[in-house]
């Protein structure tokens, strides 16, 4: 059994991806992204010591925050970028345990190497950047601003996956 089907099988990310090798992303390009580091983009991994010898960073999530970066025109905290399978069960079974979840996300787009989360303390900030995306990349899914999230959370999933609150 494969480490790919074991993750899926035992973590239920109902997800395989399938092996475009530009987006499989080895942890020695330290630099896949000319503003973001491969320890940035794959940091929760990292943390949790799962597979930080890879990451699935999507072209298009790559584009995206060069879009961000270039209309916020400053730097950007990305505090969450890919995440294995593992990875995604472990966060969703403390955010359930905290009770800021009420059921996992095995679907999450982190699992894609297409999302991120990019810290916005407020919501001033979140509509900032909300603004820019719109703006300059129509295309991209937005979650909807919750006053109890301190990151603005965006995606490139295909578009009509995107839910209809999210295209906002």
């Amino acid at each position: 059994m494969t480490s790919s089907s074991w993750s899926m099988r035992i973590w239920k990310a109902g997800y395989l991806p399938v092996c475009f090798a530009s987006e499989f992303v080895p942890s020695s390009n330290t630099n896949p992204d000319p503003d973001f580091a491969y320890s940035t983009l794959n940091q929760d991994d990292i943390e949790y010591n799962d597979y930080p010898d890879w990451a699935l960073l999507r072209s298009s999530m790559l584009s995206g925050l060069e879009y961000i970066v270039a209309g916020y025109g400053e730097s950007i905290s990305v505090t969450s970028g890919y995440r294995s399978p593992y990875v995604q069960h472990e966060i969703d079974t403390a955010n359930i345990a905290a009770g800021k979840y009420k059921i996992p996300s095995p679907h999450s787009r982190h699992v894609h190497g297409d999302a991120v989360d990019i810290r916005a303390r407020d919501q001033n900030t979140w509509n900032t950047f909300h603004y820019i995306v719109r703006d300059l990349d129509q295309q991209a899914c937005i979650e909807p601003y919750h006053k109890a999230v301190d990151h603005f959370h965006v995606d490139w999933r295909p578009w009509s996956q995107c839910p209809p609150t999210w295209r906002k």
